[in-house]
Formats: C-alpha cells, sequence, structure tokens
C-alpha cells in the first residue's frame, strides 16, 4: 500500500492485541503543534477518538487538524467521547499516568475505527 494511502491514527487502540500508544500531547494548551499545521490534501486518511475531557491534546487542536484535511480534500473523521480524557480515560486527574479507559467508549471507539478502515478500504468487509 502506498505511504500516501496508510490510514493514520493518533491513538492505537488495544484492538488485537495492540499497545495503546498516545501520539502528540499539547503543552501549552493553546499551542498547535507542526502536525496540525501541515495537515491537508497528502494527509492519509484518519479516524480519531478523543476524549472531550482531554488535557494534554485539547479538542481544540483536534477539530483544527480535521477541520483542514477535510477542507483540503482529505478524509478525516473525529468521534468526540462525554466527560472522559486522554485515551478515553475516566481518571481526568491523572490523564498522563494512570488510565483507567472507559470500556463502553473504547468497544465503540474500536468499532468506530474498523468501520473506517472498512469504509477506506483498508480491511475486508467482515
Amino acid at each position: 500500500m502506498p505511504k500516501s494511502r496508510q490510514p493514520l491514527f493518533f491513538y492505537f487502540m488495544e484492538a488485537a492485541g495492540a499497545r495503546v500508544a498516545p501520539i502528540g500531547r499539547l503543552k501549552p494548551p493553546d499551542a498547535l503543534p507542526a502536525w496540525v499545521e501541515k495537515a491537508g490534501s497528502s494527509t492519509p486518511p484518519a479516524s480519531i477518538v478523543h476524549g472531550n475531557k482531554d488535557t494534554l491534546t485539547p479538542l481544540s487542536g483536534v477539530k483544527r487538524f480535521r477541520d483542514r484535511v477535510i477542507k483540503s480534500g482529505g478524509v478525516c473523521e473525529l468521534n468526540v467521547y462525554p466527560g472522559v480524557g486522554h485515551l478515553l480515560t475516566r481518571n481526568l486527574a491523572d490523564q498522563e499516568d494512570n488510565f483507567d479507559p472507559d470500556p463502553k467508549f473504547r468497544a465503540d471507539g474500536i468499532a468506530q475505527h474498523e468501520r473506517f478502515l472498512r469504509e477506506q478500504g483498508f480491511i475486508p468487509e467482515k
């Protein structure tokens, strides 16, 4: 598969035994990293699951990324989950080290990623 068609994920969920791996933490909260500013038509298809209480990767930056990709004609899907933080943790006091992912949102996030991959032709239909 050409590199430009490989799916881009901000969080690899623990589907099929994969490790949860955060990518890109923003500090200070209003800072935007280069990957947001460089988002555009060459950005691979992206599926993002995000907690609306995330203090490590603010939702505003993720929305800006999504909007830039879509505006340039790319594909980016954002699923936001209420009341959870980084990596869909329920532990809002310590989002950096002590993850407690909400089981329902985690399962839905994995399902959203799998659906996205099927729709984009990266994995076969069930």
